[in-house]
């Protein structure tokens, strides 16, 4: 016997989906619309940074 002739057809949709279900199990349920939420529009961050409270107005940076 050949390879050629030992070589099967490709898999239905079926069966493709009984292999589906095999390897990972059964789908989570669907999540309602009332189960979701809403999304809240906000403003947008500022792109400056806070000012950060220095006493002594010099940033005290060691180097190791």
């Amino acid at each position: 016997m050949s390879i050629e002739s030992d070589r099967i057809g490709p898999m239905t949709d079926d069966e493709a989906a009984l292999f589906r279900y095999l390897r990972f199990g059964e789908l989570p349920a669907r999540v309602l619309p009332s189960d979701r939420v809403e999304l809240v529009e906000v403003d947008p961050k500022r792109d400056v940074p806070e000012p950060v409270a220095d006493p002594t107005g010099v940033w005290n940076f060691r180097y190791v």
